[in-house]
């Protein structure tokens, strides 16, 4: 699993139930999963992805082991241990591309900050759009109409 000597700032961290719950639903885009010194692990997605919670940076929900999402809580995923069961949120919101195995979380020393925007949400264009087949070329200031 590694080790980590830091934890999140607090500017990092979900305050609000909706913040955590959009974190936990995001599938795309700039998304880490970490863990801090004290073992305890995090799903971290790019603010700017996340409507409704502006600012910079990374907006960070803890997670946790439960027996089923909504269900009674199996144990904390602390340290290297692994999450046999559904992985979830405190707030026991399933996080359904969260590793299970406690060895694939990285430390937060490695969290950085989130990649500028347009730079990791834009799609790759990988042919020229379609153009209409009826444009017809301006030769003067006539041809608006």
């Amino acid at each position: 699993m590694g080790l980590s000597f830091s934890v999140l700032n607090e500017d990092q961290l979900c305050r609000f139930h909706r913040c955590r719950d959009n974190v936990a639903h995001e599938d795309s885009g700039d998304i880490k999963f970490v863990f801090d010194r004290h073992g305890i692990k995090w799903k971290c997605v790019n603010r700017r992805q996340i409507r409704g919670e502006p600012g910079k940076g990374w907006a960070c929900a803890e997670l946790q082991c439960q027996k089923e999402p909504k269900g009674i809580l199996s144990h904390g995923f602390r340290w290297d241990t692994d999450c046999n069961e559904v992985v979830t949120t405190t707030d026991a919101a399933e996080v359904p591309d969260a590793p299970t195995r406690g060895a694939m979380y990285e430390p937060v020393e490695r969290l950085g900050k989130p990649p500028p925007p347009g730079c990791s949400m834009a799609p790759l264009i990988l042919q020229e759009p379609p153009w209409p087949q009826s444009r017809r070329k301006r030769t003067n200031a006539k041809d608006f109409l």
